[in-house]
């Protein structure tokens, strides 16, 4: 059907007079109601056909009617079936799904719980992983520090031992000379006392200035004992007026024997220090040259200021 813009703004007018409240009881209303639902052609074809096919299609009509409204019937009692099955299985997801929320929710209530137990697990564990830090870092500045302790005891271990080697292969070298040296010394002292003692023995007995020596501090301390051994003499010399007569009042016998005493400490310092000159090494082959050599000289020990 062509619409025509012109007829916009006319009234609208309806193909038939029927309207909502018209009944079919009515044939008028039969007559305009076919006649406008069906199609021109159709209704062309109605009017020209007789009344016993009027008649048959009119019975064909009902029959089929009858079976369409039997089969929408079976359909409506089918599909009340089906919506009695889907009424019940609407029900029973209803439940399920009531059943269904409420697992959810028991199981939300659960992830909640279970959240909140690893939040604080998590604060926990992240709370111990900062002490289980701190504390292998503490542990580690002390073992390295333990370590460089080690380190450096170890390295001073070394250093000590390597002096200590060092000491101990001086002192085996040292004790190789002190073994070389013993024996020497060895000989040494056997030969001084086989040969070197009698020898200077015999220098010494034989040496004319300390014979002279030896005269002078005996004549000395003879003087002094005989001058004081005088009654006479203590007598005069107690009162100041000594005898012209005895000859030992002319000198000063007790300066003199001091003056001796002393030249003979000084000789004993100077043997002594000739014994500690022979104990030396090297003094000995020279002191056995010389005794053995008959060199004469060896004999003034007296030293020279010793003579009065």
């Amino acid at each position: 059907m062509t619409h025509n813009p012109a007829c916009d703004s006319l009234p609208y007018l309806p193909p038939w007079s029927l309207v909502q409240e018209s009944r079919m009881e009515n044939l008028d209303n039969r007559h305009k109601f076919y006649s406008m639902s069906l199609p021109p052609a159709e209704r062309l074809y109605q009017n020209n056909r007789d009344r016993f096919c009027l008649l048959d299609d009119h019975v064909r009509f009902r029959v089929n009617y009858f079976a369409t409204t039997q089969e929408i019937v079976r359909e409506w009692r089918s599909m009340g079936e089906d919506i009695m099955e889907f009424e019940n299985a609407r029900h029973e997801l209803a439940t399920e799904r009531d059943a269904f929320n409420a697992e959810k929710k028991g199981l939300n209530w659960q992830v909640l719980d279970a959240e909140d137990k690893l939040a604080k697990e998590q604060k926990l564990n992240s709370e111990r992983q900062e002490q289980w830090t701190a504390a292998c870092d503490r542990s580690n500045r002390d073992l390295k520090a333990a370590w460089d302790k080690v380190v450096k005891s170890h390295a001073e271990a070394l250093a000590r031992i390597a002096e200590l080697e060092k000491v101990v292969e001086d002192q085996k070298n040292q004790n190789k000379t002190l073994e070389m040296v013993s024996h020497e010394l060895g000989e040494d002292c056997k030969w001084l006392l086989n040969r070197g003692v009698p020898l200077l023995a015999n220098r010494l007995m034989a040496s004319e200035k300390l014979a002279k020596y030896m005269f002078e501090l005996s004549g000395a301390a003879y003087n002094s004992g005989r001058k004081d051994g005088y009654a006479e003499g203590k007598e005069f010399a107690i009162e100041g007026k000594p005898d012209k007569s005895f000859e030992l009042f002319k000198e000063d016998c007790v300066g003199n024997y001091a003056a001796k005493r002393k030249a003979f400490g000084f000789l004993e310092f100077s043997i002594l220090k000739a014994i500690e000159k022979i104990s030396r090494i090297g003094v000995v082959d020279v002191l056995r040259k010389v005794l053995e050599g008959g060199d004469t000289k060896a004999g003034g020990a007296c030293p020279s200021g010793s003579q009065s």
